[in-house]
């Protein structure tokens, strides 16, 4: 009999779900771009870097967040003095986690698996 009891509550657990949800959040790190002619891109926008930190706020970035900043990969093309005037701007407003990096594509290859002997 107690071994059926507990059957049927597992069973009935397994098949009604959970009853609680959980909210999940995008835990991807807010991102700025300056594409190679120098223009400033947060969300598809081209925007000001005196706009950076109201836009941040307007998508509830927090102050702690990090924020990364794509650069273009040649470094012939990097505007130093605009990478220099946006974290500028982003520390005035209170935010101190800024990363400057390149766009870089993880490319793995898979080897070929050797034959199996019988």
């Amino acid at each position: 009999m107690y071994f059926n009891g507990v059957s049927l509550c597992l069973m009935i657990a397994l098949l009604t779900g959970c009853s609680t949800s959980t909210l999940v959040e995008n835990d991807r790190d807010a991102e700025v771009k300056i594409t190679n002619a120098g223009e400033i891109v947060y969300r598809e926008q081209t925007i000001t870097e005196k706009q950076i930190p109201d836009l941040l706020r307007d998508d509830n970035v927090k102050r702690g967040e990090t924020i990364h900043i794509l650069v273009p990969l040649e470094q012939e093309q990097r505007n130093y003095q605009l990478m220099r005037s946006i974290a500028d701007t982003l520390k005035q407003a209170g935010y101190g986690r800024i990363v400057f990096t390149t766009q870089k594509k993880a490319i793995g290859k898979l080897k070929e698996a050797a034959p199996v002997k019988p």
